[in-house]
């Protein structure tokens, strides 16, 4: 483009094209109860993973991958709270009767 600008479009890959490796793996990482426990954090954490398979935006790369790994815990804390250990639902059941 005339004066060096750019313009938004140019930043981002076709979302046409497909996953990125990155996404994908993120998108596998995440899929299940982490998703569904904090849905806002898990869109962020892909759109983070696009940026980062964007060969246009290697000056963002590393911030995104720090951002990225923060919205990752994040995600993985949220799944562990809702997991329930073997002898926790053992004790939720005597508890409730159920056994």
């Amino acid at each position: 483009m005339a004066g060096g600008s750019t313009t938004s479009s140019e930043h981002f890959v076709d979302p046409a094209s497909g996953p990125g490796p990155v996404e994908s793996a993120v998108k596998d990482e995440i899929d299940g109860f982490a998703a569904e426990a904090r849905p806002g954090l898990a869109q962020v954490a892909l759109c983070m993973a696009r940026l980062l398979d964007n060969p246009k935006a290697v000056n963002q790369r590393s911030a995104a991958a720090k951002v990225l790994a923060a919205l990752l815990e994040k995600l993985h804390a949220a799944s562990a709270q809702g997991r329930c250990g073997s002898l926790a639902l053992v004790r939720t059941m005597t508890q409730k009767g159920g056994a």
